[in-house]
């Protein structure tokens, strides 16, 4: 694999972890509910079905969030969009029309342009004003895993942005043994005869203001590790 298919499988995956947290940190928004269910196969393909809830806060984040993009890498996932929807302060859902999701190359970064496998979708809510919620439900199918036969994902919650609910959870069979790492999440660990499930949880309902800092930002971040990779020594090989 080359070096720019790694770097849009990094990319991808660093967007696509954060994809609710992306809008947040431009404006005043609350991540109400953000649900993660991934099941790994034993080739390291998966599929990821995740839902994701922010609330606007007032006008400037209501204009930030009534449009989203989601990134994917075109040549080896699938992305689709399951349902989107704006929930008015009101209680009135309105749904998002087929015709307001559209894909198109991820714009404005030249490093992003560079990386020609990455595209994104983006979903264009209707009538977003302060107070109201916007919704979505993805599913992400990885059919040609970054390392063939191994599976690498990553959850990451910026602490700039406030979350009140996160959950998710990850399946895969014990003939794929998956490492976890994880800081400043709770996770446990569930098995059966064939298979692991991973289940986390995080919330952090006040968002900070984050200190800029030498070291990478990813090691301020709260996040969660998952990869069937033993490590440098085995990744060199790959």
């Amino acid at each position: 694999m080359n070096r720019t298919t790694l770097a849009g499988w990094a990319f991808a995956a660093l967007l696509f972890g954060l994809m609710g947290a992306r809008a947040a940190e431009d404006a005043p928004v609350v991540i109400r509910l953000m649900t993660d269910d991934i099941v790994v196969e034993a080739d390291g393909t998966s599929t990821h079905t995740a839902h994701v809830e922010i609330f606007a806060t007032n006008e400037a984040a209501a204009k930030t969030v009534g449009q989203t993009a989601l990134p994917y890498l075109e040549t080896a996932q699938e992305l689709e969009i399951v349902e989107a929807y704006t929930l008015k302060s009101g209680g009135q859902k309105i749904p998002v029309a087929p015709s307001a999701i559209y894909t198109q190359q991820p714009q404005g970064s030249p490093q992003v342009l560079q990386i020609n496998e990455v595209r994104q979708k983006v979903i264009v809510f209707p009538n977003v004003a302060a107070g109201d919620t916007v919704a979505y439900t993805i599913r992400l199918r990885t059919n040609r895993p970054a390392f063939p036969g191994h599976f690498t994902h990553m959850e990451a919650f910026p602490r700039s942005v406030a979350y009140n609910e996160v959950r998710g959870t990850l399946t895969a069979p014990k003939s794929l043994p998956i490492k976890v790492e994880n800081h400043d999440v709770e996770i446990r660990a569930e098995e059966s005869a064939t298979a692991t499930t991973y289940r986390w949880r995080y919330s952090a309902p006040g968002s900070q203001t984050v200190q800029v800092s030498s070291v990478s930002p990813l090691d301020q971040i709260p996040r969660v590790l998952f990869s069937s990779i033993g490590g440098q020594e085995e990744l060199g090989r790959l």
